[in-house]
């Protein structure tokens, strides 16, 4: 029998890889302007097999403010992950992942795009500016949870880097 070799609790939910039993969650922040979209990632995490602090965003300069510890989640953790829609007002996705992936302390973050679009050009952008995966949000809330556990089982085998500090 093979073992979880990240490490379990006593519930048997996963410590994500790089964590340890004193902080073994998996900090993910989703960039998103849908109110439905965010309660429903939040309703999705909160039941994950992997344990995870969930945060949620709406917008480019949200996104900064939560990175440099400015928002109201304040300077509580840095995020893991980024799960990241591209169609949002003001900035639109694929310009919040430059500007994420041309910044020296977070640019390691893997950034997933999680976006309602299905054209090509967008999937061939995502990756061209540096996204890690391209997802299509799913159209009901079951198919959400398949896609949620189909990514925890990804990311409890995946090596993650450290979550970055804010530059002082």
């Amino acid at each position: 029998m093979l073992k979880n070799k990240h490490g379990s609790d006593e519930n048997g939910d996963s410590f994500f890889p790089g964590s340890s039993p004193a902080d073994p969650f998996l900090n993910i922040l989703l960039v998103d302007d849908s109110e439905s979209d965010i309660e429903v990632a939040r309703l999705v995490f909160e039941s994950a097999k992997i344990k995870n602090r969930f945060f949620a965003v709406k917008d480019a300069a949200q996104v900064s403010a939560f990175l440099e510890g400015r928002s109201r989640f304040g300077d509580y953790a840095k995020p893991h992950l980024i799960l990241l829609d591209i169609q949002m007002p003001t900035m639109d996705g694929f310009a919040v992942l430059k500007m994420l992936k041309a910044h020296p302390v977070y640019q390691a973050i893997p950034v997933i795009m999680v976006t309602s679009s299905r054209h090509e050009r967008d999937i061939m952008e995502s990756y061209r500016c540096g996204a890690a995966a391209y997802f299509q949000k799913p159209l009901n809330y079951n198919d959400f949870v398949q896609l949620i556990d189909c990514f925890n089982a990804y990311w409890r085998m995946a090596t993650l880097p450290m979550a970055p500090s804010a530059p002082k």
